[in-house]
């Protein structure tokens, strides 16, 4: 197959789970404003919901695969040319961000509240779903990002965090503030949570960069 040809398959998948990823994740949030059965550990209405990363980190990815389409569409025309590293960038922090939610689901939020209610409802959408086309997209996609930048994988859990930490430690819910709704104050242990959480999305960014620097070892894909 001609590389060319390659290339186009490559970016007509991405442009494809681009698309999915979008819709999930509007159907996810349209949940909020119009009751669709049971919300799951989300259990809010309105612009409420906009304060769970859960929500905020899958809007983020899918501006960040709403924003790449264009640039796949150049490119799918003109497969020799690279997609310009700033959308590269953008993708990686959607991507880096909801796969935060993922693994918070999977191995903290799911095992101490249950996965049925992690998975319930809209929650499905946002916890899962939306999360796993996202990274298939990233993993397929033509990718022109250099390794020096994938330490900004941390920064939209260090944009949420400032503002949880303000909102649920300093104003407190009793003050107008949120409740500690993901736990990781309990005990006023917040400090080593806040360590934990950067620290690991630090990994999981470098992680999720040469995953994709293996999957680009598939016939179909390409850097």
């Amino acid at each position: 197959m001609k590389t060319e040809t390659k290339k186009r398959i490559q970016i007509s998948v991405t442009i494809v789970l681009n698309f999915v990823t979008i819709g999930l994740v509007l159907a996810g949030v349209l949940g909020f404003f119009i009751p669709l059965g049971d919300d799951g550990f989300m259990a809010v209405t309105g612009v409420t919901c906009f304060r769970y990363f859960t929500v905020d980190s899958n809007v983020f990815l899918a501006i960040t695969s709403a924003i790449s389409l264009p640039f796949l569409g150049y490119c799918l025309f003109k497969p020799d040319k690279k997609m310009p590293e700033w959308v590269s960038i953008l993708f990686f922090l959607g991507n880096a961000s909801t796969m935060v939610t993922f693994m918070t689901v999977l191995l903290f939020l799911g095992p101490t509240q249950g996965f049925s209610l992690m998975y319930a409802g809209t929650s499905l959408y946002l916890h899962a779903l939306a999360p796993i086309f996202g990274l298939l997209s990233y993993f397929i996609s033509p990718r022109n990002m250099r390794f020096s930048f994938a330490w900004m994988g941390v920064l939209p859990v260090i944009l949420y965090g400032a503002i949880y930490l303000t909102m649920v430690v300093f104003i407190t819910e009793f003050h107008g503030g949120w409740n500690d709704f993901y736990g990781f104050n309990v005990g006023g242990m917040w400090p080593i949570s806040l360590l934990i959480m950067l620290l690991a999305t630090l990994l999981l960014s470098y992680i999720l960069f040469f995953l994709r620097k293996i999957t680009s070892l598939l016939p179909f894909v390409e850097e």
